[in-house]
C-alpha cells in the first residue's frame, strides 16, 4: 500500500513544483528533481501500471485525515501521523562531487515540505560510483527506495525499461493522466515532448517538470529547439562558394592590418552581425555604434542581424575610408560603410523608419553569464559570483613612468647586440621551467651576458655562480607540481650538498642580485631568500578560487627600494600572470615586508589569487631580492600585451625592460667599485 501512496504523493508533488515553477534554487546542479541532470524521476512498486484508482486503504488514509487528493494543499495533511503508519518516504539522489549543501536542507525541499507536508529520507550516494552502486541495487532487489530522484547514470532510459519488465518500476502515464493536468495539457499539445519522455517499451517511468524557458522538457535524449525560432533564423548553412573571392577578401583585410589601418575588426559567422557588433563593444565601457542598415534591399532584421555568413566588420579611421574604398574595389570585394561610434553603453541601430536601441553593459551581463554559470563548478559559488560582478570594474588603466619613450635607443639598447657586455646572469632552470627562452631573452636586451644553467649543472658540480652577478629563477611547472609548486625544485637545491652550497654562496655575496618569477617566485620563498631574517617565513598557497589563474591584468609599483622596479614607482602598468598557487601568505604585518608591487584592484579577478595587501612581489630590505607572481619577461614588448597604452603606437619595448636594465646598471656599478 505504501508504494502506491507514494506515487500518487508524488505525482501531486510533482504538480506543484510546476505550478511553483520550481527549479534550483540552491545553485546546486544535482538536486532540482527530474530536471537537473537530464535524467527522470522514477518509482519504484510492484503495483500494476495505470491502475490509479484509490483502494480501501488508501481511501482510509484520506478519511483519517492523513493525506488530501483533492488538489489543495497540504497534501500530507498529518506528517507525523503519515510516518507512524506508512513510515518514511525514502529519496535515493545521487549526489554531484560540488554539492555543499544537504539536499534536505536546500531551500526548495524545505518549500516543497512546508507547502505540501510530503517529506523525503534522502540517501545520497556519491556520483562517481552510482551506476555501479544503483546497479547492485537493483539487480539484487533489496533495500531499494521509494523513489529514484535524479538517476544519474547516463543509461536510465535502458536500466528502467529493463527492471520494469520484473515489476521493479511503476509506469507513471496514469498518475499524470488523474493527478497532473497542466503537464497532461502541455505533453497533449507538444508531440514532440512526448515521444522525448516515452521509453521504447511505450511507457513512462517519471515525473519530468517543464523548465521555465518556454516549454523545455529536461529528460533523457537531444535537447529541443524552438522549430519557431529555427525557421526565423533560417536552417542553411553558411558556406564559402567562391574560394577565390574569400582568398581576396582575405588578403585585402591583412593588407590594411599590416598597414596598420585596422583599428579593431569581428568575424559575422558566429552569433552574425549583431553579436560582432556587440563584441565590439564589449571590451570597452566607453564604447557605443550607431548602425544603419538602410543601404540594404533586405527587409528582414532577423536575417540582417543574425545571418552567420563569412563576413568581418573593421573598425577605422574616418580619414583612411577613401583609402580602404580604393583597396577593396581594386581587390573585388564587396562592402559598405555601417555606421560611427556612438553614445557609451548603446547600441543604436537604424533600418529605414525603424530604429532599436540596445544596452550594451546590460546584454554584455547576459553574455558574460554562460561563464559565470561554468566558473561556479570551477571556482565555485563564491568566487564566480565575485567575478561575475566586478569583471567590468576591473579596467585597464595605465600610468607610464615619467620620461619613459618607449624607444631602445633611449635606454641605451640594441636590438641585435652581438658584443659581450661582460655584465653575467643566469636563467636557472628545473625539469618542467618553460619560460627560460623570454627570460633569457629580456636579459641579453638588457645587455647581460646571459648564461643557461640547469639544476643538473648546479648538483654536478659543473656551475658554481660564482661568474655570475644575476641569477633569475624561471617560471614554469617545475617537476609538474607534482609536490606543490616549486616543492620538489627546492627539495633539488636543499638535499643536493653543491647545489645547496653554490647558492647559499651567491647569497653571502655583495654584488649579487635575483629574481624569481611565478614558480621562480614560488621557489625563492620556499627557500626563504626573499626574509631570511624572519622566524616565520612566508609562503605561498592556493589561489582563492582554487584553480589556475591565467590573465593580463594590472599592477601599480608602489614607492620602493628595489634594485630593479624604483624607477618603476608610480607607474600603472599591465602585465600577465598564470598560475594556481599564487596567494602570499604573509604571518606578519604589512609593514614588516617591503612590497613593491599590488595589483591595482583587491576584489577577484583584479587580484586573481586572493593575496592579503593585493601582493603581486616582495622584496628584500636591501633591495636586491625580488620575487614576483606576475609574468615581466612576457610583457615587455608592447604586442605583448593584450592592451596596450592609448598613443603610444611607436614604443619599442613597454616599460618592464627598465626592470632589467637597472638590474645591468646597478651591476656595473658594483663591479666598477
Amino acid at each position: 500500500m505504501k508504494k502506491k501512496i507514494v506515487s500518487v504523493l508524488l505525482a501531486s508533488l510533482m504538480v506543484t513544483s510546476m505550478l511553483a515553477g520550481c527549479g534550483n534554487s540552491s545553485g546546486s546542479s544535482s538536486s532540482s528533481g527530474a530536471g537537473s541532470t537530464g535524467g527522470d524521476t522514477t518509482s519504484a512498486s510492484g503495483t500494476e501500471a495505470g491502475d490509479t484508482g484509490l483502494t480501501a486503504e488508501e481511501q482510509e488514509a484520506v478519511d483519517e485525515g492523513i493525506i488530501q487528493l483533492d488538489g489543495t494543499l497540504p497534501i500530507i495533511k498529518d506528517p507525523a501521523k503519515f510516518e507512524e503508519k506508512y513510515g518514511k518516504i525514502s529519496a535515493l539522489i545521487v549526489n554531484s562531487a560540488d554539492r555543499t549543501v544537504e539536499v534536505g536542507d536546500l531551500a526548495m525541499c524545505k518549500k516543497w515540505f512546508e507547502d505540501t507536508g510530503v517529506e523525503f529520507d534522502w540517501q545520497p550516494i556519491p556520483q562517481e560510483s552510482a551506476t555501479e552502486k544503483i546497479n547492485l541495487m537493483l539487480s539484487s532487489g533489496q533495500d531499494l527506495p521509494d523513489v529514484f530522484w535524479n538517476f544519474g547514470d547516463g543509461k536510465s532510459g535502458n536500466t528502467v525499461v529493463q527492471y520494469a519488465d520484473q515489476d521493479v518500476f511503476l509506469p507513471t502515464e496514469g498518475l499524470i493522466e488523474e493527478y497532473m493536468p497542466n503537464l497532461k495539457a502541455f505533453l497533449d499539445d507538444n508531440e514532440q515532448y512526448q515521444l522525448e519522455i516515452t521509453a521504447p517499451n511505450g511507457h513512462k517511468y517519471g515525473f519530468p517538470y517543464v523548465e521555465e524557458m518556454k516549454g523545455l522538457v529536461l529528460t533523457p535524449g537531444p535537447f529541443v529547439i524552438n522549430k519557431t525560432w529555427l525557421d526565423k533564423v533560417g536552417k542553411e548553412v553558411p558556406d564559402v562558394r567562391d574560394s577565390e573571392y574569400f582568398a581576396r577578401a582575405f588578403t585585402a583585410i591583412q593588407q590594411l592590418v599590416d598597414e596598420g589601418i585596422v583599428l579593431a575588426g569581428h568575424d559575422i559567422s558566429a552569433g552574425g552581425m549583431v553579436t560582432a557588433l556587440l563584441e565590439m563593444c564589449f571590451a570597452d565601457n566607453r564604447l557605443g555604434l550607431d548602425i544603419d542598415f538602410s543601404f540594404l534591399a533586405e527587409k528582414d532584421m532577423i536575417k540582417i542581424l543574425f545571418a552567420e555568413n563569412p563576413g568581418v566588420l573593421i573598425q577605422i579611421a574616418d580619414k583612411d575610408a577613401k583609402k580602404v574604398s580604393a583597396l577593396m574595389d581594386k581587390a573585388g570585394v564587396a562592402y559598405a560603410f555601417l555606421g560611427k561610434p556612438g553614445k557609451a553603453g548603446l547600441l543604436n541601430i537604424k533600418k529605414d523608419a525603424d530604429s532599436w536601441s540596445l544596452d550594451i553593459p546590460s546584454l554584455r551581463d547576459l553574455w558574460f553569464k554562460t561563464s559565470y554559470l561554468l566558473d561556479r563548478r570551477q571556482s565555485g559559488e563564491e568566487k564566480a559570483l565575485e567575478r561575475y560582478k566586478s569583471y567590468k570594474h576591473n579596467e585597464l588603466k595605465y600610468k607610464f613612468p615619467q620620461g619613459f619613450t618607449g624607444k631602445l635607443a633611449d635606454l641605451g639598447l640594441q636590438l641585435n647586440r652581438t658584443a659581450k657586455s661582460g655584465i653575467r646572469a643566469a636563467v636557472i632552470r628545473e625539469k618542467g621551467c618553460q619560460c627560460e627562452r623570454e627570460t633569457a631573452w629580456a636579459l641579453h636586451l638588457a645587455g647581460f651576458d646571459v648564461k643557461d644553467v640547469h639544476m643538473t649543472d648546479l648538483i654536478s658540480g659543473r656551475e658554481t655562480l660564482e661568474e655570475v652577478n644575476m641569477i633569475v629563477f624561471v617560471g614554469g611547472f617545475s617537476n609538474s607540481d607534482v609536490l606543490g609548486s616549486a616543492k620538489g625544485w627546492a627539495g633539488a637545491f636543499k638535499f643536493n650538498e653543491k647545489a645547496r652550497q653554490a647558492l647559499e654562496n651567491f647569497y653571502k655575496r655583495e654584488d649579487t642580485l635575483s629574481l624569481g618569477i611565478c614558480n621562480g617566485c614560488q621557489l625563492a620563498v620556499e627557500l626563504g631568500l626573499i626574509y631570511p631574517e624572519h622566524a616565520e617565513m612566508p609562503k605561498m598557497l592556493h589561489n582563492d578560487s582554487h584553480k589556475f589563474e591565467s590573465g593580463f591584468v594590472n599592477v601599480t609599483i608602489q614607492p620602493n627600494h628595489s634594485v630593479m622596479l624604483k624607477s618603476l614607482a608610480g607607474s600603472r602598468l599591465g602585465i600577465w600572470i598564470a598560475h594556481g598557487e599564487g596567494k602570499f601568505s604573509l604571518p606578519y604585518a604589512e609593514s614588516e615586508y617591503h612590497i613593491p608591487i599590488k595589483y591595482s584592484y583587491d576584489a577577484y579577478p583584479g587580484n586573481p589569487n586572493g593575496s592579503p595587501f593585493a601582493t603581486a612581489a616582495i622584496c628584500s630590505k636591501d633591495g636586491r631580492h625580488l620575487a614576483m607572481m606576475p609574468h615581466l619577461e612576457r610583457s615587455i614588448y608592447p604586442w605583448n600585451w593584450a592592451y596596450y597604452a592609448e598613443g603610444r603606437s611607436e614604443d619599442e619595448v613597454s616599460p618592464w625592460i627598465e626592470a632589467f636594465v637597472n638590474a645591468r646598471k646597478w651591476i656595473e656599478e658594483k663591479v666598477k667599485a
